[in-house]
């Protein structure tokens, strides 16, 4: 019996050394992943507030009964062409 207290202990101290380091990394990458959450509401706040800015492109007109775009590039009348547009509303 006495043979086998000296494994027993070295293994008892090596259990608990892996242990500690277990718990002391979990913790480490628990706080990285909160520092990187912290920074990325941060940096997601800060883009949700600049807002795409709107650029005239031409004028529509109605002249009897009949729509007329004026556009005053090559590449917004290509895309009407395309007809890559959508309709909204104008809301005073």
């Amino acid at each position: 019996m006495a043979d086998l207290t000296i494994p027993f202990v070295i293994l008892l101290l090596i259990v608990i050394f892996l242990l500690i380091n277990r718990s002391r990394f979990e913790s480490d990458v628990k706080k990285q992943f909160e520092e990187e959450l912290e920074k990325y509401k941060i940096l997601e706040t800060k883009q949700s507030i600049q807002q795409k800015s709107k650029e005239l492109r031409g004028l529509v007109f109605e002249t009897e009964g009949k729509v007329t775009i004026e556009v005053f590039d090559d590449t917004t009348k290509s895309k009407i062409e395309r007809s890559k547009f959508e309709l909204k509303d104008f809301q005073c």
